[in-house]
């Protein structure tokens, strides 16, 4: 399995390979090798992906690719059109027009480092990319352990649309579930954005602020109930895609994430 990354590495796939139907399948690999497949082959996925990044051989578009975050099936599928809150048909790759491709981590008070830092460590290393960190004011903001901090080099206000924004958990975001500053940025940034996405219980501001209303999404498993109660419907997946908004479930997801935005923008 571990030189065939590239392929459609789902659930159906691997059945028909297996001679098995997909439900026999999953069961009887999880009592073999003591998970899912889909966890299996995502382990798989990032372990070779930080392997080829690390050798530097290759850039990160490629790396995305070769380990297979490209292949749609292995993540959510489209919300149907009929679905509340639509978000529309899904995104064309990130776009270029001879610019930097700009995109936005909001930081807060109390975020986990590992949900802004993973997918900084992927998206900077995009081709014509810029990452910024930007906070409702500048200057620093550290994470929930106080032993890391981040500085924010723009405010909220300087840098209303960005191409692409990532939402990053940490306990800070339920103090900010009813933050209107925060929220509207959101709404506002989401309005002409490529791509909408968060890592942990980043999807409760996404959530909150109305753009997973009728989306399935999912949040760090203990905050399940709270995502159900602003709108969204809460699954299980590590990264799950609706349109043109990814959320990613717990902190190193969201390079998993990261990788899918890395292979869409190879087109």
């Amino acid at each position: 399995m571990v030189d065939h990354l590239d392929e459609d590495l789902s659930v159906p796939a691997l059945a028909v390979r297996a001679y098995m139907s997909p439900r026999n399948f999953a069961r009887a690999f999880k009592r073999e090798v003591g998970m899912t497949p889909a966890a299996y082959v995502e382990a798989l996925r990032v372990e070779r992906a930080r392997g080829l990044l690390e050798t530097g051989a290759e850039g990160v578009e490629q790396v995305a690719l070769r380990c297979g975050f490209g292949h749609r099936r292995d993540h959510a599928p489209c919300v149907p059109q009929t679905a509340r809150g639509e978000p529309g048909r899904l995104s064309r790759p990130i776009p270029r027009e001879g610019r930097l491709m700009q995109i936005a981590i909001p930081l807060y008070d109390r975020f986990t480092a590992l949900d802004a830092v993973g997918p900084y460590e992927v998206l900077s290393r995009l081709p014509g990319a810029t990452v910024h960190f930007i906070a409702a004011e500048t200057g620093m903001k550290r994470t929930e352990t106080d032993m890391l901090g981040i500085n924010a080099d723009l405010s909220l206000a300087e840098l209303t649309e960005p191409d692409v924004f990532v939402i990053p958990g940490g306990y800070g975001t339920r103090a900010l579930i009813e933050d209107a500053q925060m929220l509207n940025w959101i709404r506002h940034a989401h309005e002409t954005s490529e791509w909408t996405t968060s890592v942990c219980t980043g999807s409760l501001l996404l959530a909150a602020a109305g753009i997973l209303d009728g989306l399935e999404a999912t949040t760090h498993w203990l905050e399940y109930d709270l995502l159900e109660r602003l709108g969204a419907k809460p699954v299980s997946r590590r990264v799950v895609r609706q349109g043109k908004v990814i959320t990613a479930a717990g902190v190193s997801s969201g390079i998993d994430m990261a990788l899918v935005l890395a292979a869409e923008n190879r087109g």
